[in-house]
């Protein structure tokens, strides 16, 4: 029983020690120190407001997967930092006003926050896409961007709506 508790024990510092090591990998890997995850929130998809906007909300994380403290851009219309893959989907950039915020992420830190979304093909579903976040923009991220060619851009998971 011992043995067998050893062995768990080893086990489970191994696993650990290797995410922690294809994490910092990954970044070197991209060139981001960020990792970027969405989700959609699957509850305002069942409003009227989507059915006759196609407007919706997505969850971001933004984490810094370097081993140094990062900086981040936030815009109060966080839009601007987000553009989309799929040219049928993207980040809502509409405001009177807007000013950014400077934050610091140390190592393995998150910042989260909802945005809203808008799909012209909601009707027409699914619709995969992903993400790309910008950690520093200064004018809100072009929709007519070649996402293909962009950089300073960290991408997410794919998604798909289909509902």
């Amino acid at each position: 029983m011992q043995k067998k508790k050893i062995f768990f024990i080893f086990l489970f510092i191994f696993c650990t020690a290797k995410v922690a090591w294809c994490d910092n990998q990954f970044s070197k890997i991209s060139g981001s120190p960020f990792k970027v995850s969405i989700s959609i929130n699957e509850d305002s998809l069942n409003t009227d407001f989507y059915r006759k906007t196609g407007e919706f909300y997505v969850y971001t994380k933004v984490k810094n997967i370097s081993n140094k403290d990062q900086e981040i851009t936030v815009w109060l219309q966080y839009g601007w930092n987000w553009t989309s893959d799929n040219s049928e989907m993207f980040p809502g950039k509409e405001a009177a006003k807007n000013f950014p915020t400077q934050i610091i992420l140390k190592p393995d830190q998150e910042y989260s926050q909802q945005m809203e979304m808008i799909s012209s093909a909601h009707k027409t579903l699914p619709i995969t896409f992903r993400l790309g976040f910008s950690p520093h923009t200064e004018l809100p991220i072009p929709e007519w961007m070649d996402v293909a060619k962009s950089k300073g851009i960290t991408w997410s998971n794919s998604v798909t709506l289909a509902q």
